[in-house]
């Protein structure tokens, strides 16, 4: 389940049945204890879920007031066809007033029903009562972290909701920006009863400075009955993050760092795409994460860094780690070097496309220069496409850091010569470096050569291998670039 939203980086409850594999089918329920809420007059149950639906499978919640009669209430399944899940996570809060309002002994009983299916994640199960009077402020708006420096006078956004089932009016609303002077007024319209609305401040927010901001917002509520969602507060970066000898860009994907910039492209539009993950972290209790198991879905997507100021004049060293779930979900891996968060605007590969099998953390290093020669700002991409049906791919503790002044020549691609191609496998390459690395892959993203190239002329024999397309990759220590291969045979 995702952490982001939950409190699943502690753990969380499963119905695994894909791993049990049972036959003759699956009937299984978790039970709360009696829960006492007498004296309540409405009673709500929130949770959040993630549920996968293979054929058909079911998540049902019930709600009882003596343990014998049950009444279902929420149905995960609902809605879902096959190979679709819910969002994740999904987030409910469902009103049990009818069943629990007044009641000395309520119980809430979750229960899958299946044969070999899929999966039901839940957390965070709690039961509340909706205070007489009670808002707060949801979400904050704007301003946006931007790859651009923020302005002095940002406008500040949020948005406010009633949690009460009474008409809400007349309370204040603070804003505070870098732990600074707080800004309040005055909210004189109505919020009806559970509804929302979004406000902008009428003073702004001076955010000019580069690097990280923070901005808090609350409400003050006369009688407030929860002061527990009163506030919420978002990190902010303005410009680049800028890496020299004295500060590298680091990336661990905890709850503690922030992750402002970070963008996840889902180019096949499948909707399943990275996100962040507990599951087996390098470090820490979080690493990102993509994954599938459901054949529907073919891998193809990016997970985009946040806007990197890099300067023309200097080498830095990328570093990361990697690797699968198990050996069942094989992946291929791409890192490229783009100057938006777009693999249209790339400019040079960071790693050529390479099969990822290992259910062990690696580490990855590869040197980044910038072999168009122009400073700027800059964007790493991980792309992630499909090697099996089932696919994982997972990187962590990502660091960047600056390793020397770039005082290398790139590889000139209109000097260098590939003949013949078509061939029938045996090639030749003129116009390299010596400290040129050769590389050739197949259609599939499997390497299958590799080797230095010499002085003048060398030579590739790949006699031995399947007609078809390969890619050429040739990296030297400031740039790579590909080139395309036919093999036809003899």
């Amino acid at each position: 389940m995702h952490p982001a939203g939950t409190t699943s980086a502690n753990g969380y409850m499963i119905f695994d049945s894909d791993s049990a594999a049972a036959s003759g089918g699956e009937d299984a329920s978790i039970i709360t204890g009696a829960i006492d809420c007498s004296g309540k007059a409405n009673v709500h149950l929130t949770f959040n879920e993630y549920f996968a639906q293979f054929n058909v499978s079911q998540g049902i919640v019930w709600v009882s007031n003596d343990g014998s009669t049950w009444t279902d209430i929420h149905h995960a399944e609902a809605g879902l066809g096959t190979d679709q899940t819910t969002a994740n996570p999904f987030a409910l809060d469902i009103d049990i007033t009818a069943y629990a309002a007044g009641q000395a002994t309520v119980y809430i009983q979750f229960e899958w029903i299946g044969e070999f299916e899929y999966f039901w994640m839940v957390d965070d199960v709690a039961l509340y009562e909706i205070a007489a009077t009670d808002g707060g402020v949801t979400n904050i708006t704007a301003p946006v972290s931007s790859c651009a420096l923020l302005s002095s006078t940002e406008p500040v956004t949020i948005e406010i909701k009633n949690f009460s089932n009474a008409a809400l009016s007349a309370f204040d609303v603070t804003f505070v920006a870098d732990n600074g002077t707080p800004n309040t007024e005055t909210i004189t319209d109505t919020i009806a009863a559970n509804g929302t609305m979004t406000y902008t401040f009428t003073a702004t927010a001076d955010l000019s400075a580069p690097g990280a901001h923070n901005i808090l917002a609350y409400t003050t509520v006369t009688g407030d009955g929860d002061n527990a969602n009163d506030q919420f507060s978002v990190d902010l970066y303005g410009g680049p993050h800028v890496v020299d000898q004295s500060t590298p860009y680091t990336q661990g994907f905890e709850p503690t760092e922030s992750q402002n910039g970070w963008t996840a492209l889902d180019v096949d539009a499948d909707v399943v795409t990275w996100d962040l993950s507990n599951v087996l972290p390098h470090t820490g209790s979080v690493c990102a994460n993509y994954a599938h198991e459901l054949p529907s879905n073919q891998a193809n997507d990016y997970y985009f860094s946040t806007c990197l100021g890099l300067d023309a004049a200097n080498v830095y060293q990328l570093d990361f780690f990697y690797r699968t779930f198990s050996p069942a979900y094989q992946a291929n891996m791409e890192v490229i070097l783009c100057t938006d968060q777009d693999p249209a605007t790339v400019v040079s590969t960071l790693v050529p496309t390479m099969l990822v099998s290992n259910f062990n953390w690696a580490i990855s290093s590869s040197s980044i220069y910038l072999a168009n020669g122009t400073s700027g700002n800059y964007y790493i991409g991980w792309h992630v496409t499909q090697q099996d049906s089932s696919t994982s791919l997972k990187i962590d503790d990502v660091n960047i850091t600056y390793s020397g002044p770039n005082s290398i020549q790139p590889i000139n691609s209109s000097a260098i010569s590939l003949y013949p191609n078509p061939s029938n496998g045996l090639v030749s390459l003129r116009g390299l470096k010596e400290s040129t690395k050769i590389t050739v892959v197949d259609l599939v993203g499997h390497v299958v050569l590799e080797q230095n190239a010499v002085a003048g002329t060398s030579m590739l024999d790949l006699r031995s291998f399947p007609k078809g397309f390969y890619s050429v990759v040739l990296k030297s220590e400031k740039s790579v670039i590909t080139k395309q291969l036919v093999i036809s045979g003899n």
